[in-house]
C-alpha cells in the first residue's frame, strides 16, 4: 500500500502537481538598494541571508550610496598622524538596548572590535558633566573615583532635582520595555502602503492616498506615551523642572536638535534611556562604526557562494523608472525597474533615461535612504507624508588649548573647572518662547548643542631651554554640535584666543526628523513600506526610535516581506520560512 501511495507522489511530483512539485529555476533576482546606511546594509544582509536559493539559481544584489564609504550617518574621521578616529554621526552603539545589531556584531565575531565605555577620552574625564544655558552652569557633575565621592555625586543630584529623577527612572522601568516589545512584534500590513502615493500615475497598483490606520491593539499606556506632549507627560508623571529642563531637554538638543516642548513623552524617555554610559561602546579601527557595516556586507558577499553584492561608492542616484508592459487587453504589468546614475553630484537630467549611466532592469528597489535626501527623479512620480529635517554642523579640531572658564561664566579660581562633556539648554527667560520650538529657530542664545573633549594627542616635539630636548606636547580635540556654522575665531573665543592647530567641518543636510508628538510608532516610517510593485522605502530616522537598531531592525522587516513576495510569485503560496544566519545551508 505504501509502495502505491509513493509511486502516486512521484507522479504527481514530476507532473508538477505534488506537494515536492520540481520549482522551474534559472532565474537569477536583482535587486538595488539605494543608500549604503545601516538600513540599506541590514536589507542587503537578510536578502543575502534568507534568499530562496531553493527557488532561484542566484542573487544579484547593487547598492548605490554617493558617499565614498559605507555607512551613512556612521561616518568617522581619522585624527591626522594617529589612530584615533571621532564619529561624525552616530557615536557609539548601545550594547544593551541595540539587540538586533548586536546579534550581527556576535553572529559575524565582531565583539573584539567594540570598546566599552563609548569613549576615547581620558580616564579622568569620562563622566565629566556639564548642562550650560548660555550665562553659566546650570549642572556640574565633576569626576571623582571613588565609592564615596560617586555617593556623594548621587546626593548632589538629589539634593538639586529633588524625587523627579526617581519618579522618571520609576516610569521608564516599565515604558521602556512596553516599547521594545510591542514594536518588536508589530508587522506592517501592506495595506499601510499608503503613506505613499503616485500623483501622476494611473496604473500603479499603489493603495489609495488616505493616512495609515494604526492598530487598535496599542497598549494604552503606550499610546498616552506617544501621542502626548512631552511637557504634560511629565508632568502627569511628577516628573518636572529643573530635571526636565536642564537633563531631559538638554539630551533631546544634542539627539533631535529640539526641545521638550516640540517631542512626546516616548521621546523623553527614549532619549535619557539612549545616554546609559555603561552600555554605550565605541568601535576600533579608523572607520568606526562604518566599519561594522563593512564587514556585514564583506560577510554577506563572502558565505553564500549564489548570492552577490556589488557596492557601488561615491555613485549618486539620479533618477527611477518603472518597466511597465502591456497585455492585449492593455492591462498593465510591472517588468522590473532602471536605475539612472552618475559618478558624482552634478545636477540630474530632466529625463531620467538620458543620464549618463543606466542599469536594470531589478526586480525590486530599496531606498534606503530619507527620500528627499535623495533627490532623485522618479517615474512615475511619488508623493510622500511631508516631513521636516533637522540640519546640523559637526566640527572636530585641535588645539594646544583648552575651553576657558570666563567663557563659561565660571569665576577664576573655580575648583571644578569646565567639564569634558557640556549640553547646552535653554536659559530660563527662553523657555516660554523656544521651549517649542527645533532647528536653529529653538537653539537659543547658547548657540550650539554640545560640546565635548573627546580626547588627547600626545607628540614628542623638540623643546626645553636650549630647544633640543624632547618634550611631550599634548593637543586636546574637541568636538562641537551646532545647527549653525561655527568660524574659527569663534571657536577661539571659546578658547580664550588659543589658537587651533587643526579643523575639519561636516555638514548633515538631513542630520534628523524634526520630532513630533502626534505620530505613532508602528507607522510607515517606522517599519519601511511596500511603495509600489518591486519599490521599497526603508530608513530609521522618520521614527521616534531611530538610530542604529531601528534601521537595522526595518532593514530586516523590508528583505523578509521581499523574500515572502518571491515565493508567493513562485509557489503561490506564502511560504517563508523565516531569516537564517549567513552560513546556513539555503
Amino acid at each position: 500500500m505504501l509502495g502505491v501511495v509513493f509511486l502516486v507522489l512521484e507522479i504527481m511530483t514530476l507532473c508538477g502537481t505534488g506537494p515536492w512539485a520540481a520549482v522551474p529555476k534559472g532565474i537569477t533576482r536583482k535587486v538595488a538598494i539605494i543608500g549604503g546606511g545601516a538600513s540599506g546594509v541590514s536589507t542587503a544582509y537578510y536578502l543575502a541571508a534568507s534568499c530562496p536559493l531553493d527557488l532561484y539559481d542566484t542573487l544579484e544584489i547593487t547598492m548605490f550610496d554617493r558617499s565614498a564609504s559605507l555607512g551613512g550617518r556612521c561616518t568617522a574621521i581619522r585624527i591626522p598622524g594617529t589612530d584615533m578616529h571621532v564619529e561624525l554621526g552616530a557615536p557609539s552603539i548601545n550594547t544593551a538596548h541595540d539587540t538586533e545589531l548586536m546579534g550581527l556584531v556576535k553572529d559575524l565575531k565582531m565583539e573584539g572590535d567594540l570598546v566599552a565605555g563609548g569613549r576615547w577620552a581620558p580616564v579622568e574625564t569620562r563622566i565629566d558633566v556639564g548642562i550650560y544655558d548660555g550665562h553659566r552652569f546650570v549642572y556640574r557633575q565633576p569626576y571623582r573615583p571613588g565609592v564615596i565621592w560617586r555617593w556623594w555625586n548621587s546626593l548632589s543630584y538629589f539634593v538639586h532635582y529633588g524625587r523627579s529623577h526617581k519618579n522618571f527612572d520609576s516610569m521608564n522601568r516599565w515604558l521602556l520595555p512596553l516599547w521594545r516589545t510591542f514594536t518588536g512584534a508589530l508587522r506592517l500590513p501592506g495595506s499601510w502602503s499608503a503613506s505613499f502615493a503616485p500623483s501622476s500615475d494611473t496604473n500603479s497598483t499603489s493603495a489609495s492616498p488616505n493616512p495609515p490606520a494604526y492598530p487598535s491593539e496599542y497598549p494604552p499606556p503606550l499610546f498616552r506615551a506617544v501621542t502626548t506632549p512631552a511637557n504634560t507627560y511629565l508632568g502627569n508623571h511628577k516628573v518636572k523642572a529643573p530635571f526636565s529642563t536642564e537633563q531631559i531637554q538638554a539630551r533631546l538638543r544634542a539627539r533631535y536638535g529640539a526641545n521638550l516642548g516640540v517631542v512626546s513623552g516616548m521621546h523623553a524617555a527614549k532619549v535619557m534611556g539612549e545616554s546609559e554610559r555603561a552600555s554605550n561602546a565605541i568601535v576600533r579601527g579608523n572607520s568606526g562604526i562604518a566599519g561594522v557595516f563593512e564587514k556585514i556586507v564583506a560577510a554577506a558577499n563572502r558565505q553564500r557562494a549564489k548570492v552577490k553584492v556589488d557596492v557601488k561608492l561615491a555613485t549618486p542616484v539620479w533618477g527611477i523608472s518603472k518597466n511597465i508592459t502591456y497585455d492585449p487587453n492593455e492591462n498593465p504589468t510591472v517588468v522590473g525597474w532602471t536605475v539612472a546614475y552618475g559618478t558624482d553630484d552634478g545636477e540630474p537630467e530632466l529625463d531620467v533615461h538620458e543620464t549618463q549611466f543606466a542599469m536594470g532592469p531589478f526586480d525590486d528597489v530599496i531606498v534606503a535612504a530619507p527620500w528627499p535626501s535623495t533627490k532623485m527623479l522618479m517615474d512615475p512620480e511619488y508623493s510622500m507624508p511631508h516631513m521636516s529635517y533637522e540640519h546640523m554642523y559637526v566640527i572636530v579640531f585641535m588645539t594646544l588649548g583648552r575651553l576657558v572658564s570666563g567663557v563659561f561664566g565660571l569665576k577664576k579660581g573655580d575648583t571644578k573647572g569646565v567639564p569634558s562633556r557640556i549640553w547646552s539648554t535653554l536659559a530660563g527667560g527662553e523657555q516660554g518662547t523656544l521651549g517649542g520650538a527645533s532647528g536653529e529657530s529653538g537653539v537659543g542664545g547658547v548657540g550650539w548643542w554640545s560640546v565635548e573633549h573627546v580626547g588627547n594627542v600626545v607628540k614628542i616635539v623638540w623643546g626645553g631651554e636650549v630647544g633640543k630636548e624632547e618634550v611631550e606636547q599634548v593637543e586636546r580635540v574637541y568636538k562641537i554640535l551646532s545647527p549653525r556654522e561655527m568660524s574659527d575665531e569663534a571657536i577661539k573665543g571659546m578658547l580664550g584666543g588659543a589658537e587651533i592647530t587643526w579643523v575639519h567641518r561636516h555638514y548633515w543636510e538631513y542630520a534628523f526628523a524634526t520630532p513630533v508628538f502626534d505620530q505613532l510608532p508602528g507607522s510607515a516610517y517606522e517599519l519601511g513600506i511596500k511603495v509600489d510593485d518591486g519599490l521599497w522605502y526603508t530608513g530609521s530616522m522618520e521614527g521616534k526610535w531611530g538610530g542604529l537598531e531601528a534601521a537595522v531592525v526595518m532593514g530586516k522587516r523590508v528583505a523578509e516581506d521581499i523574500v515572502d513576495g518571491w515565493r508567493v510569485g513562485k509557489l503561490g503560496v506564502k511560504t517563508a520560512k523565516g531569516t537564517r544566519k549567513l552560513g546556513e545551508s539555503a
